[in-house]
């Protein structure tokens, strides 16, 4: 699958791109509910610490997402929030990408399901920032490692789990 146009265009101009793969039985919907749904107690932790971090470079930030009102169905029509994300181009059980603007960088969160056996999916999780600062520099080389993280556990949670719509 070739990337969709909204996250091809992020890519041409991006300060960091990332991809990692997982495959599972779920549909795109079940598998973002659980992706953005997941909320372990270091998860939350590391959030606190971010809004600290931040505030300590003298930005402010959208704060601590609200992970208890993870939707079942995630938003699929472009300009739709979930979270601190706003849709940016979704299609059925293909595609979804959404971007989280902030003063110090724009990060994008697509998923890609590609299906590879008669009942299993690849998933292609990729992340695409935008540093536009020294704030932003500063702060993405200190979290990436965390980074690296949290987004192989999202995608292991997802992964395994099945959300009934």
């Amino acid at each position: 699958m070739t990337y969709p146009r909204a996250l091809q265009d992020a890519i041409r101009t991006a300060s960091y791109v990332e991809e990692k793969q997982v495959r599972s039985t779920s549909n795109l919907p079940d598998f973002l509910a659980s992706l953005l749904g997941y909320a372990p107690p270091w998860l939350r932790a590391l959030y606190r610490v971010r809004v600290v971090f931040l505030g300590v470079l003298g930005h402010r930030t959208t704060g601590i997402p609200d992970f208890t009102r993870a939707p079942r169905l995630v938003p699929m029509q472009s300009g739709e929030r979930v979270s601190f994300f706003e849709v940016e181009a979704a299609h059925a059980d293909l595609y979804w990408v959404a971007v989280a603007r902030e003063a110090h960088l724009s990060a994008r969160l697509a998923v890609l399901r590609e299906p590879a056996t008669h009942d299993e999916a690849v998933f292609r999780v990729i992340t695409v920032v935008h540093l536009h600062n020294a704030v932003g520099r500063v702060y993405f080389t200190t979290i990436l490692p965390f980074h690296h993280l949290v987004i192989s556990a999202m995608m292991r949670f997802a992964a395994n789990r099945r959300v009934r719509s």
